[in-house]
């Protein structure tokens, strides 16, 4: 799954006992009615949150996982690859649908 949206704030990196790193990532949907969401970067893919800043539009690839504990659910949204989002590759996208579009015969 991919999310798009501006970065709103980098969260502290957090080191456990175990050696167990992770940071969150929060970001501004661009939908029609954004949303805040956070998103955990663990270990290996940290570093490649240090090409980013606040402000800037990216896309995420995360994974979407629950666990189950004492009869509650918790949900983690877990970010595996980040993109800068630019509007050249908007229009770009969204001149190919146009003209594919277009060469449709119906």
């Amino acid at each position: 799954m991919e999310i798009t949206g501006t970065i709103k704030e980098f969260g502290e990196l957090q080191t456990f006992d175990s050696g167990f790193e992770k940071k969150q990532l929060l970001i501004t949907t661009l939908d029609k009615y954004p949303k805040d969401i956070a998103i955990e970067f663990w270990v290996k893919e940290i570093p490649m949150l240090d090409e980013f800043e606040v402000d800037q539009e990216v896309k995420v690839f995360i994974n979407i996982s629950s666990k189950e504990y004492n009869g509650r659910y918790y949900t983690n949204i877990q970010g595996w690859k980040i993109e800068h989002l630019n509007s050249e590759n908007l229009n770009s996208e969204n001149n190919e649908t146009k003209e594919t579009k277009k060469d449709l015969p119906f």
